[in-house]
């Protein structure tokens, strides 16, 4: 596996292949592109721009305010540390903001949100069937088909975004295994309740 990573004083900009590798950033602000593979993206400190593209892709975010992109793979984004933003992709992801207050927005895909740190995260279900595990703090807006997951305004004479509700389930919630260099996968925790994005 091919490991990238490149000097603090030079890294802006840093971008991978079409094969599956190991990324890092540096301790300043990056912005990465992962490309093809199945990659493994470590954006360390400094509020970060990942994409993950394409690939089954594992992104982690690091103690700044990250901003991760799944990508057209099953991805897993983890912000770990800082108040931190992830965007599912068209397939199914796994999104997991970690410690803080995160914005967690899921794509077209049957997406899982995991958001038991403790704090008021907000999650953006997507047009697919998201399942989520959340605090009682947690508040889940409307779906929207703006880009970005940015909420869409609705033009004259159009209907509103429909509405989706959590639906709480009692049980408890299994993140799944995601692993990387020097990184312990998310260990198994009781939740209070599985939740459902019902459209």
């Amino acid at each position: 596996m091919l490991v990238i990573g490149v000097p603090a004083a030079h890294a802006r900009t840093i971008y991978g292949s079409d094969r599956g590798e190991v990324i890092n950033g540096t301790e300043s602000r990056d912005v990465i592109y992962a490309k093809g593979g199945n990659d493994s993206v470590f954006a360390r400190a400094g509020g970060d721009l990942v994409y993950g593209q394409g690939g089954r892709d594992t992104l982690f975010g690091a103690a700044g305010r990250d901003t991760l992109f799944g990508g057209y793979g099953e991805d897993n984004l983890l912000g770990e540390g800082g108040r931190d933003r992830l965007v599912g992709g068209p397939r199914k992801d796994y999104l997991n903001g970690g410690a803080n207050t995160d914005r967690l927005i899921g794509g077209r895909g049957n997406d899982f949100f995991y958001a038991r740190d403790g704090t008021h995260d907000v999650l953006r279900c997507g047009p697919g069937y998201d399942t989520a595990s959340v605090d009682r703090t947690t508040r889940r807006t409307a779906a929207s088909s703006a880009p970005s997951g940015r909420a869409a305004a609705p033009s004259r004479g159009s209907r509103a975004p429909r509405r989706e509700r959590l639906r709480r389930r009692r049980g408890r919630a299994r993140p799944p295994v995601v692993a990387g260099p020097s990184r312990q996968p998310p260990s198994r925790s009781r939740s209070r309740g599985r939740s459902q994005c019902v459209h």
